[in-house]
């Protein structure tokens, strides 16, 4: 189809804003055409033509199609061709299983994936990644990607795969690629054919429901989906993120304040306030608890007082620790500040506000860097627009991070 001189020549004849929609219109014909073949084929009447039809093109064209008996091919050769051919012997093949996610806000990898109108006739989704998208290990398991951002981990336990497609994605959003945390209904089923050297099935996710899998039902959705606005990341930069990841998940706590601040990051994104302050929070109070843990160890002290001094609340280590030099008046001040903000939250029922969040979110992502050395850390200056959704003002949740660093 793609190669016929008559479509071709006729489409090139067209306005260029009219080529794309000819073509489908072509497309849509032959692949309805098919598909009564392939019925007359399973009723065991290849010869009998059952219909003719006319689709009025663009220019007026008229183009007119006839399903049935295909003499020049046979039917052996129509059988072949559509896959109703006889049974094939059947090999051995070792596979792995896996899970896979998109990455969303929607990205690209390298060159973008084109479906193909062998593709659509055979009503397959466009194979999301291949054994050439190997980018590296994470946590002992391999890790593709594909062009359109579908990425997947030969772990066949869930959890674990959850955690480690979590990670990478959080590991993204701090090297400046916004990302938004993996739901466990969102993942889906991958498997890789050791035989073939190839991904023979991907499955569907348990919902539809999300911005992540919401875009990918159908061809239909996926090429629309194909076509919003994109972040554009390098082979490279993707081997490098999974580098970074893998080095992360070899320590927990260092995972677990990356996911919490994800979490944090995109809750503040979404104007949702309390949520990000509390996560904010989290990676804020464990920084504190490092540190002072890190002050008593270096005083000689028996394992039994500091399990004593280790209970002393927030508030009195932050003194304590400033007292001692090892947090500057300036840090001293913003811990202060948002530790009073955290009680009236959590405690007076009160509602966290922009520059609360802000605030939180920009000291947690400087503190997260100290568990992160020797690697560069940003977010993302701005947010792209991922919906259909009346667009908000996005001035209003940029994050101002030039005084925390």
């Amino acid at each position: 189809m793609r190669g016929s001189n008559w479509v071709n020549e006729y489409i090139t004849t067209l306005p260029s804003n009219s080529q794309t929609f000819a073509r489908e219109l072509i497309e849509g014909e032959f692949i309805r055409a098919i598909k009564v073949i392939k019925r007359l084929i399973e009723k065991g009447e290849p010869r009998k033509a059952i219909h003719r039809s006319t689709t009025i093109l663009p220019t007026n064209a008229v183009f007119w199609i006839c399903e049935g008996f295909l003499p020049t091919a046979g039917v052996k050769g129509i059988c072949d061709e559509i896959g109703l051919g006889g049974p094939v012997e059947q090999k051995e093949e070792k596979c792995i299983n896996g899970w896979g996610t998109f990455f969303y806000p929607l990205i690209t990898v390298g060159t973008k994936h084109r479906t193909t109108f062998a593709d659509k006739v055979a009503g397959r989704m466009p194979a999301f990644f291949s054994k050439r998208g190997y980018v590296g290990d994470c946590a002992g398991f391999k890790v593709y990607v594909g062009d359109d951002g579908f990425i997947g981990v030969l772990c066949e336990e869930p959890e674990m795969a959850f955690n480690i497609l979590n990670t990478i994605l959080a590991s993204s959003l701090v090297k400046g690629i916004e990302t938004y945390p993996l739901q466990p209904r969102e993942m889906q089923d991958i498997r890789f054919n050791l035989t073939s050297k190839s991904f023979d099935r991907i499955g569907e996710p348990s919902t539809h429901g999300t911005l992540r899998t919401s875009s990918y039902r159908d061809l239909i959705s996926y090429s629309r989906a194909s076509n919003e606005r994109r972040t554009n990341v390098s082979l490279r930069q993707m081997r490098q993120l999974i580098r970074l990841a893998d080095q992360l998940m070899k320590d927990n706590e260092t995972t677990k304040l990356l996911r919490f601040f994800h979490e944090s990051y995109t809750h503040m994104r979404n104007h949702e306030y309390n949520s990000a302050f509390v996560l904010a929070w989290q990676t804020v109070e464990t920084w504190i608890s490092k540190q002072w843990m890190l002050f008593l160890q270096s005083k000689r002290l028996t394992r039994n007082d500091i399990r004593k001094l280790a209970d002393w609340n927030v508030d009195n280590v932050i003194q304590t620790l400033h007292l001692f030099g090892k947090i500057d008046s300036d840090i001293r001040t913003k811990l202060n500040e948002l530790r009073v903000r955290r009680n009236r939250i959590l405690h007076r029922a009160q509602f966290a506000t922009k520059q609360d969040v802000e605030n939180c979110v920009g000291l947690a992502f400087k503190f997260l860097k100290e568990y992160v050395p020797n690697t560069k850390l940003e977010l993302p200056l701005e947010r792209r627009h991922v919906s259909r959704r009346p667009r908000v003002d996005e001035t209003a949740i940029t994050i101002e991070l030039a005084d925390y660093i």
